[in-house]
């Protein structure tokens, strides 16, 4: 359940995907130290009103549910009906150890997105040392996609990395046409409709010839 659960709340908040990592999935309950602070950091980064001690909240959050505290900021980050994201990541932290199940909250917000979880039986069947299926991004290594991308971070804020481009697919360059590939609508929609130019820019910095970008939506 909690594999399943941290998958998909990769899917629901592109944000906190990078740090959903096979350790993770591996044993969700029992993960290093630095794992608990990049998680703690990105609560603080994340949750708006700094003041509430967000990083303190994660860190008493993952003492008592391990890696479910991941799945927890998801909702509060996303869920579109919660009015204090810090009230409510608090109180689902300070549930006790037999927190409820969340994949009901997670698919009430991916269907508000348009998108759906995977069914249970393909997240049972997938061998467990493999990286988590929702954070893949095809190409993302190959030249010169890493030095394109390299650029485009430092353009726009990390925020917007986290939720709008880390997972894009690259799938080369021909004859000026950049192709890219993301794996939400959502997320094909924000970038074309902000982010285009920034793309382009970073191709420039980066010494890439792009006249045109096209971005489609991948098959799960």
């Amino acid at each position: 359940m909690v594999r399943q659960e941290l998958k998909t709340a990769a899917l629901v908040c592109p944000r906190i995907a990078p740090l959903v990592t096979p350790a993770l999935l591996a044993d969700p309950l029992n993960v290093a130290p630095e794992d608990a602070a990049r998680v703690a950091a990105a609560a603080a980064e994340f949750l708006p009103n700094p003041e509430r001690n967000n990083d303190q909240t994660a860190m008493w959050g993952w003492r008592k549910h391990g890696g479910r505290v991941l799945v927890m900021l998801a909702i509060a980050l996303e869920d579109p009906d919660i009015h204090s994201p810090c009230g409510y990541f608090g109180r689902l932290t300070g549930q006790g150890r037999g927190a409820a199940d969340l994949r009901l909250n997670l698919a009430r917000i991916l269907k508000g997105q348009g998108a759906m979880p995977p069914p249970p039986e393909v997240e049972a069947a997938a061998p467990e040392t493999e990286p988590a299926p929702l954070m893949f991004a095809p190409g993302s290594e190959d030249h010169p996609w890493p030095e394109i991308a390299g650029h485009l971070r430092a353009i726009v804020r990390e925020g917007v990395w986290g939720s709008w481009f880390s997972r894009v697919g690259f799938h080369g360059i021909s004859d000026g046409v950049l192709l890219l590939s993301v794996p939400l609508e959502l997320a094909a929609d924000r970038i074309k409709r902000d982010y285009l130019p920034a793309i382009l820019q970073a191709a420039e910095a980066a010494e890439v010839w792009v006249e045109r970008i096209v971005l489609t939506v991948r098959k799960r």
